[in-house]
């Protein structure tokens, strides 16, 4: 147990030290940007007056609202368009959040155009986006509607999947404040579809919660408590106090609706809790939580102390301005007082209901959103006409592209067995002429031979005979030698007759 005693009070040190040093981070950010600011002069003020507005906007409302409303005065000031849009836009989001609505809103009028003209996207979208939430908190629902519609072209425009499943679920809440709970449930599950496209789950847990409710709404509980259950566990064990009220609601009204009281009793009373630690009991689910305890205590014939849950429902929604749940808090104190029989109060509840459901949803409501709808709807569907068109155009471009990829191509092959036929053809010729040419070289050689053979024949034959021409010469020169001799001996002129004589016989031979 000591063991445990050291550990814990180690922890709290450690995180006492983590706060600190994130606070003197945070403090020393903060201080940075003040010298910043005094160090700049003109519009260079602009930027750093809006980044440390955003960075007190979480703990210091006041101070964040003057920073971006200094910001906003020196880009109107030297014609920043850029400084101007955005400050405008976090004065109009801090303004909301300080329930400063109608303020939010002519900021917003002003930078909303201005927006547009200069194509300055993300900051349009996030602008559109707190018009929606500010004219639905006013119960301007039609207007609501239109913007989120705008702010979702825009996301879609860009293909930004996250921000898609976070506009749908938007376009889902809304509706279902309206409670078309089949219109809801087909954003929420159409935010659903993108949101499992991407690998992030910001979110997710909420978006399963709220799928759950709608489901639990139109009273299919197996897929309330199916979608709720994955929500819960989407959600972890750090689960966010607003999202933990979520889960608690939807519980405990599936157990309402199944007329298991006690259960539903005490997870409203879990969900009270953590309202009440957390600082929402000022919020609208707050006020649905002392609703649907007032209605478990209708159903248990505690009618004083449902009407002491009625009243503090209407409390919080009426200071706060939650006209869809005025409407069902009417419509139950109407029942309440039919059940006790105090017809007076119970026709003054019936006549706020009808006042409220006409000023929410009336006529000209309806009339809207159903136009405004329509309008998206076919926005969306020239959109994907267009688009498709597009494909079209693109692939019978490809089409062309390939059909002249495909001549070029066969007349490069008609060019090349052409030129491969001729190229065969000369060929052909050259080996032709070549065995020709090797053919007349071969039988020019024959006859070359055979004629030297028959010049050596003849040289040969002519060798011989001149041999026996040499010889009977030689033999002639002999004879003449012994003549010759022959003549040392006898008379000199019978010699010289007989040298005549066998010259004259060798002249006949």
């Amino acid at each position: 147990m000591q063991g445990l005693g050291i550990a814990r009070r180690f922890f709290f040190v450690v995180l006492a030290l983590v706060t600190v040093h994130s606070l003197n981070a945070q403090q020393l950010k903060v201080d940075s940007l003040i010298t910043e600011v005094n160090n700049r002069s003109g519009n260079g003020k602009a930027k750093p007056l809006i980044e440390l507005g955003i960075l007190l906007a979480a703990t210091d409302t006041d101070s964040s609202l003057q920073c971006f409303r200094n910001a906003y005065r020196i880009a109107r000031r030297h014609g920043d368009t850029v400084n101007l849009v955005r400050s405008g836009r976090l004065l109009a989001e801090v303004l909301r959040r300080s329930y400063q609505l109608d303020s939010g809103l002519y900021y917003l009028d002003i930078i909303l155009p201005i927006a547009q003209r200069n194509s300055l996207l993300r900051d349009l979208k996030y602008a559109y986006n707190s018009q929606a939430i500010i004219y639905s908190q006013q119960s301007r629902f039609d207007d609501a509607l239109n913007a989120n519609f705008l702010s979702l072209r825009l996301r879609e425009a860009e293909r930004d999947h996250f921000e898609i499943s976070t506009s749908l679920n938007n376009i889902g809440l809304l509706y279902h404040r309206l409670h078309n709970f089949e219109y809801a449930l087909r954003f929420f599950l159409r935010a659903l579809a993108v949101k499992k496209s991407i690998p992030t789950t910001v979110d997710l847990d909420q978006l399963l919660m709220n799928i759950g409710l709608c489901f639990e709404e139109r009273g299919d509980h197996i897929a309330a408590i199916k979608y709720t259950r994955e929500g819960i566990g989407a959600c972890g064990v750090n689960c966010a106090p607003a999202k933990l009220m979520i889960a608690y609601y939807n519980i405990s009204l599936i157990h309402f609706n199944t007329r298991d009281l006690d259960v539903a009793e005490d997870t409203i009373h879990s969900a009270l809790e953590i309202a009440k630690s957390n600082g929402l009991l000022e919020s609208e689910l707050h006020a649905e939580n002392l609703l649907l305890l007032g209605r478990i205590s209708d159903l248990k014939n505690k009618i004083d102390v449902a009407m002491r849950y009625f009243d503090a429902a209407q409390a919080v929604a009426t200071s706060n301005g939650y006209n869809t749940t005025l409407l069902d808090i009417y419509g139950a104190k109407a029942k309440l007082y039919e059940k006790t029989h105090q017809y007076e109060q119970m026709s003054f509840y019936q006549k706020k209901y009808i006042i409220t459901r006409d000023s929410i949803i009336g006529y000209r409501m309806m009339t809207n959103l159903i136009r405004i709808e329509n309008d998206y709807i076919t926005q969306t569907k020239n959109n994907q006409i267009e688009a498709y068109q597009k494909s079209i155009a693109d692939k019978d471009d490809h089409i062309r592209q390939k059909n002249a990829l495909i001549i070029v191509s066969v007349v490069a092959a008609l060019l090349f067995v052409a030129v491969s036929a001729l190229i065969f053809k000369m060929y052909r010729r050259k080996d032709h002429d070549n065995r020709r040419l090797d053919r007349m070289v071969s039988e020019r050689t024959q006859q070359l031979v055979e004629l030297n053979n028959r010049t050596q024949s003849c040289l040969n034959s002519e060798r011989l005979s001149f041999a026996k021409r040499v010889s009977e010469v030689e033999n002639l020169l002999v004879k003449i030698d012994t003549l010759c001799a022959m003549g040392q001996r006898q008379n000199r002129n019978e010699y010289l007759d007989k040298i005549k004589s066998a010259v004259c016989q060798a002249r006949l031979r």
